[in-house]
């Protein structure tokens, strides 16, 4: 995954935990969830998503900037 990772632009895509990529283009919203995770909403038809832990902060960051 950090190899894909690496490939993709980091400014509109970004690993939200292990296994998971995310395009900015798609995110409707984000709210805080249990053990500082936070819960993201798309603004098309898939399930929500859920950061890591060690990732939130950096989430968040990514979206503020």
């Amino acid at each position: 995954m950090k190899n894909f990772e690496l490939l993709l632009d980091s400014n509109t895509f970004f690993r939200i935990n292990r296994s998971e990529i995310i395009n900015i283009n798609f995110v409707k919203k984000y709210r805080s969830y249990i053990k500082n995770r936070l819960e993201i909403e798309f603004n098309i038809e898939i399930n929500k998503l859920y950061t890591s832990n060690s990732r939130s902060l950096d989430f968040k960051n990514w979206l503020d900037r």
